[in-house]
């Protein structure tokens, strides 16, 4: 987690009045970790970032906002002596900026978003805005963690000095605000709604304004009504093309659904929901057989990302079924050529992700896909091809069970001195399964190996554990945990503070998602170790789902009895009036399967996010992880 330092910015943000004049000589100014070399920089400035990097940096990201929207942009770096530096002029558009020093998808370095000024030293307006909205959805998506209040500060200075900026801002403001003060969160919303509703008519404009009010105080009736409104009499609004997506994804006729999706797409060809509606429909025909309307309907989508899950969703499923390979085989080969094509010539929406985002994710997609092509070989006999694709999916960041399944054709393949390497380096750089360390030892006597194998595998796992608690030694936290007070599925009431002087893992679940579900059997050892040691104590919240206490409960009981899991389940407090639900949102979760780890000191030292897609892998990763925490 980067923590946001809200007294840096102020001053970097505040002190401008006193400071109109900046010197030839210009020092800069370190905000976080990240020094800038314009202490106020101006619109077209030449500028240069610089980060003691303590580790390693593969993309520098630009965030800029213009007021009205915000942008992504690569940056060219240099790795040097004392870490990265970054040189860049300041967009002609730009109002403020933030800084990511990235490692995947990941910033490695504190949160770092400053104003632009003008000529005169003064912060220009929607600067603190700008800054405001990328610490609330960007900088929270790059890992940074910045409390609401701080984001609330700067909204309401740089509305109250600049009141003009209100149009663009008040409802983001409005949205954050009633969730840190119902009572002025409402006031707000309400006084917005009054001053539309005064108005003796109201344009689309107006009433798409109207429709975010309403979503903001979370009166869904009133939401579709407005939505309704518009989609009536403006059905190109975004409201209006959204109803009709809805529409069409509730038709249960394919050639009915056909019919509408073709007028959609020829209607509103750019639109977001175009490429999944017109997937959807894809995959529809995919399970009903109707093969050649498959195709026709996959060649309709424009997003290679969009096609190539479509082609390969629908080969998976063939694959698995071990029917019709030879199609599935063709389908698979062609989401490869899909995404390949897209790598070669990457195309991006700078409002969200930028050209090397884009490749990362090109990049996963290519090796799932080569995964699906191997199986696929594999079945149909084709051993050395299916090795060829597997070795291309397979590395020490790849998902553990994907390097199996190339061990195990090297196995079968009798590639013994290959295999033996590859399983070694796997389970070395915590990226095997138990599995791979059976193929290892087939390969370990079938090359003649010296030694004992028990000594030779004993020696590469404690490598692999000395490994993995040096990287989650750098990841290691001391921040303190937001308390709570939950009923579990028995009607019980469990209040953190009582746990203190306890080590507690808390894992964030819901029964729809795939990675939570796909994380309970390593979740399951994990508990079963620590059964007999009641100073450990394992929670999984239950949130972001259902909407009254009666469904959650029964959605999660309902998982646990069927899944046949002993889990002490607590369900997160929901807000119908905010629409948040309490604990998922102290504790700044952005997506799920998240866990943290809390000391018996009652501060989190780790937070763990997504699945790794190996239960030994997560049984190590919460053994090493409550010992740290514990010592």
């Amino acid at each position: 987690m980067r923590t946001f330092k809200f007294i840096t910015l102020l001053a970097v943000t505040s002190c401008f009045v006193a400071c109109q004049e900046t010197s030839k000589n210009d020092p800069g100014i370190t905000v976080g970790d990240v020094h800038i070399s314009k202490t106020y920089p101006v619109q077209g400035d030449s500028i240069q970032l610089a980060f003691a990097a303590d580790e390693e940096v593969d993309n520098v990201i630009l965030y800029y906002h213009t007021g009205k929207k915000g942008y992504l942009k690569d940056l060219e770096f240099q790795h040097t002596n004392e870490g990265v530096t970054a040189n860049f002029q300041v967009p002609d558009s730009a109002v403020s900026m933030a800084f990511d020093f990235m490692k995947k998808y990941e910033a490695v370095n504190e949160t770092a978003a400053i104003a632009v000024y003008s000529e005169e030293g003064a912060a220009l307006p929607g600067a603190l805005a700008g800054q405001a909205y990328y610490l609330t959805y960007t900088g929270k998506r790059f890992g940074h963690n910045i409390d609401n209040d701080s984001i609330l500060a700067l909204y309401k200075q740089d509305l109250e000095t600049y009141p003009e900026i209100s149009p663009d801002h008040d409802i983001a403001y409005a949205f954050l605000l009633i969730k840190s003060s119902k009572e002025d969160g409402k006031a707000m919303l309400n006084s917005m709604e009054n001053e539309l509703l005064e108005k003796d008519s109201l344009a689309m404009k107006e009433l798409t304004r109207l429709s975010d009010v309403y979503m903001a105080m979370d009166n869904r009736g009133k939401v579709d009504s407005i939505y309704g409104v518009l989609a009536d009499n403006y059905p190109n609004s975004n409201p209006g093309i959204r109803k009709q997506f809805n529409d069409i994804q509730q038709m249960k006729d394919l050639e009915e659904k056909d019919a509408a999706t073709k007028e959609f797409i020829a209607a509103h060809p750019e639109h977001v929901t175009a490429g999944y509606l017109t997937s959807s429909l894809a995959q529809a025909y995919g399970r009903e057989g109707d093969y050649d309307k498959f195709n026709t309907t996959v060649a309709l989508i424009n997003d290679p990302q969009s096609r190539g899950r479509a082609l390969n969703s629908l080969a998976w499923s063939l694959a698995e079924k071990g029917e019709d390979l030879d199609r599935a085989a063709q389908l698979s080969k062609t989401s490869l050529d899909v995404i390949q094509d897209a790598m070669d010539a990457p195309d991006w929406d700078p409002t969200f992700s930028t050209k090397t985002l884009t490749q990362l994710q090109l990049d996963y997609s290519l090796n799932m896909y080569r995964d699906t092509y191997a199986l696929i070989l594999y079945k149909q006999g084709n051993i050395k091809e299916a090795i060829k694709y597997q070795g291309l999916a397979s590395g020490v960041e790849s998902a553990p069970d994907v390097n199996e399944k190339y061990i195990q054709y090297l196995i079968e393949d009798k590639q013994y001195p290959l295999a033996q390497e590859k399983a070694a380096l796997y389970i070395r750089n915590n990226a095997a399964t138990g599995k791979i360390s059976e193929y290892l030892e087939v390969a370990f006597s079938e090359n003649g190996s010296e030694g004992v194998f028990a000594d030779y595998l004993a020696s590469l796992e404690l490598e692999a554990e000395e490994k993995f608690r040096e990287e989650l030694m750098k990841e290691m936290l001391n921040e303190q945990a937001s308390g709570f007070t939950l009923k579990n599925t028995a009607g019980e009431e469990i209040s953190l503070a009582e746990l203190k002087g306890k080590t507690v893992i808390l894992d964030f679940w819901a029964t729809w998602c795939g990675p939570c579900i796909a994380s309970f059997p390593g979740m399951q050892q994990a508990k079963e170790k620590y059964a007999d040691n009641d100073k450990v104590v394992f929670l999984f919240i239950n949130t972001w789902e259902g909407k009254s206490d009666e469904e959650r409960l029964k959605l999660a009981a309902n998982f646990m009895e069927k899944k046949g899991y002993d889990f002490n389940v607590l369900l997160d407090n929901y807000d119908p009036e905010t629409s948040a639900f309490e604990v998922v949102e102290n504790y700044n979760v952005s997506g799920i399967p998240t866990k943290f780890i809390i000391g018996p000191d009652g501060k989190i030292k780790f937070k763990s996010v997504g699945w790794n897609g190996s239960a030994e892998k997560l049984l190590k990763e919460i053994e090493i992880m409550v010992e740290l925490a514990q010592s």
